[in-house]
């Protein structure tokens, strides 16, 4: 967010509004942060995704949330000696979660791709 911030705050309208007598505030509220929310926006989202891979990683291998509580992670890693007899049980949690991390990611690049300075509108 700070780089994004540092490389607005040099543009000519940014420039142009401190000329016109405009203070530091109403250039960081009415220049800068719109100019700054796509790409935190989209980060967001692709970071909300990573995340949630890593907690599921980190309950399939060892350190985890506590058994009772419902994790993909849990869910995955409880069902793997059923595995062969009742493939479902680890499946259908695996499934729901690459979709949820798609969706994630899939929702980051349309925010990114919409909002984004210069960005063709198809």
């Amino acid at each position: 967010m700070r780089a994004n911030a540092m490389s607005f705050a040099g543009r000519e309208f940014v420039t142009a509004a401190r000329s016109l007598g405009a203070g530091e505030i109403r250039i960081m509220l009415r220049e800068v942060a719109p100019n700054i929310v796509a790409p935190v926006l989209s980060y967001s989202f692709m970071l909300v995704a990573v995340l949630i891979v890593a907690e599921a990683s980190l309950s399939y291998l060892g350190p985890r949330i506590p058994r009772p509580e419902p994790t993909w992670g849990n869910m995955i890693s409880a069902d793997q000696p059923d595995f062969e007899r009742y493939p479902y049980l680890v499946g259908i949690p695996a499934f729901v979660l690459f979709l949820t991390v798609l969706s994630f990611n899939q929702l980051g690049e349309a925010a990114g791709r919409k909002w984004s300075p210069g960005a063709a509108k198809i």
